[in-house]
């Protein structure tokens, strides 16, 4: 904490991409300051690798968020994710996360997604005009490129949840019915 304070932490976190902060926020405490730009960066970070990722493996990475801060944190975390109506489409699909947080005295069910709004339709309209432009198959080298940088730099047990996860969706990609599975996935 004490060179923090010699340091505009706020700032620094801010300049950092999302998987930095997260990394940055899993070393130790930050100021108040710091600490609401970093839960932004984890919120995002939960938001875009659901998006990339899928479901599944965004699990792992959530648990290494909810492992790896402090309670204070994950209130905040929830509320902007619900504040942001994205509480629902991330941590609540989410099992054994939810489940964690409960362990810690966090329910879901206390914090819910914001009421609709307007502008939650250009952001929906926005979100499928990504999906449409993701679909290269560049983009999904660099998308892979990007998970396994960030798979190499998590803890080894979060390393082998993630392989776990891998081989499950391989298995459940080559099982009879598996159009429909992958539906479910995502």
């Amino acid at each position: 904490m004490a060179l923090q304070r010699r340091v505009d932490m706020p700032r620094l976190v801010g300049g950092l991409d999302d998987w930095d902060a997260v990394l940055l926020g899993a070393l130790g405490p930050l100021g108040a300051d710091a600490s609401t730009v970093l839960n932004r960066k984890r919120a995002s970070f939960l938001v875009t690798s659901v998006e990339e990722y899928g479901l599944s493996r965004t699990e792992v990475f959530a648990l290494f968020i909810v492992h790896s801060a402090f309670d204070d944190d994950l209130r905040q975390l929830l509320g902007l994710l619900g504040d942001a109506r994205q509480l629902g489409e991330t941590l609540g699909r989410m099992g054994t996360v939810r489940e964690e947080l409960q362990r810690r005295g966090m329910k879901l069910s206390e914090t819910l997604d914001r009421a609709e709004r307007a502008s939650d339709m250009l952001r929906g309209l926005g979100r499928a005009g990504r999906d449409a432009l993701s679909s290269t198959q560049v983009r999904d080298g660099a998308r892979y490129q990007g998970f396994t940088a960030k798979r190499g730099q998590l803890p080894p047990a979060y390393q082998e949840a993630l392989d776990a996860v891998e081989r499950e969706l391989v298995s459940q990609h080559f099982s009879p019915g598996s159009t429909a599975l992958e539906r479910q996935t995502g």
